[in-house]
C-alpha cells in the first residue's frame, strides 16, 4: 500500500490530456498495484473519487467508491468501482444543478450543472468490459471524473457557484469564465 501525492489546484498535470490504457498494460503487477494506490489514496484522503491526473500520472483510469464516508455522511452507499479508458455513451438530455467537491481543490465546492444519468462504457481493472447507468451522487463523481479531469478542465470552470472556506484556497486558479458567484467563509 502506497499513498500517493495528490495534485492540487494549479499543477500542470491536471490540465493534461489523459492517455489510454491498453489492454496488456491493464493486467500487469506493476499497473494493478498503480490502481490499489489510487484507491488507497482515495481513502486515505476521505474521497470518494480520485482519478490517474489527480496522482500526477496522465492515464484514463478512476476509481469511485462511497462507503460511510465522513466528507459524505448522507450519501447512499456505492461499491468500489475501477474503470479505465471510460467514455460517457448517452448522457440524458435534463440537466440537474449539484454540489461537488474535489481532493485537488480542497477547502471548496461549487454548484455545477450536470446529466440526470449517464451510461459508461470502458474496462473493469481486469480488463473486461463494463457498462454502467448512473444516476444521482455516483453519477454526479464518474461525470466528474471524465469531463473534467480527462478533458483538460477542472470542475470549477463549469461551476454557476463557489463556496471558498478561504481566499487562500483560490491560490494558483485564474478563471476562464466570469459569470459566477462566490461566497468566502474565512476561519
Amino acid at each position: 500500500m502506497a499513498i500517493l501525492k495528490v495534485a492540487q489546484l494549479g499543477n500542470p498535470i491536471l490540465r493534461r490530456r489523459s492517455s489510454e490504457v491498453p489492454l496488456d498494460v491493464v493486467q500487469t503487477p506493476d499497473f494493478q498495484r498503480f490502481i490499489d494506490d489510487m484507491v488507497d489514496t482515495m481513502r486515505d484522503y476521505d474521497g470518494v473519487g480520485i482519478a490517474a491526473p489527480q496522482v500526477h500520472t496522465s492515464l484514463r483510469v478512476l476509481a469511485m467508491e462511497v462507503s460511510s464516508n465522513p466528507r459524505y455522511p448522507n450519501k447512499q452507499d456505492y461499491p468500489l468501482t475501477v474503470m479505465i479508458n471510460p467514455l460517457i455513451m448517452a448522457p440524458d438530455s435534463e440537466c440537474i444543478d449539484d454540489w461537488e467537491g474535489c481532493l485537488s481543490v480542497p477547502g471548496m465546492r461549487g454548484f455545477v450543472p450536470r446529466t440526470h444519468a449517464i451510461r459508461v462504457t470502458g474496462m473493469n481493472r481486469h480488463g473486461e468490459t463494463i457498462n454502467l447507468s448512473l444516476e444521482g451522487f455516483p453519477r454526479g463523481l464518474c461525470s466528474m471524473k471524465l469531463t473534467i479531469w480527462m478533458a483538460w478542465s477542472i470542475w470549477i470552470e463549469c461551476a454557476t457557484c463557489l463556496h471558498w472556506r478561504s481566499k487562500e484556497n483560490m491560490k494558483g486558479f485564474t478563471f476562464k469564465h466570469k459569470e459566477r458567484r462566490e461566497t468566502f467563509t474565512d476561519p
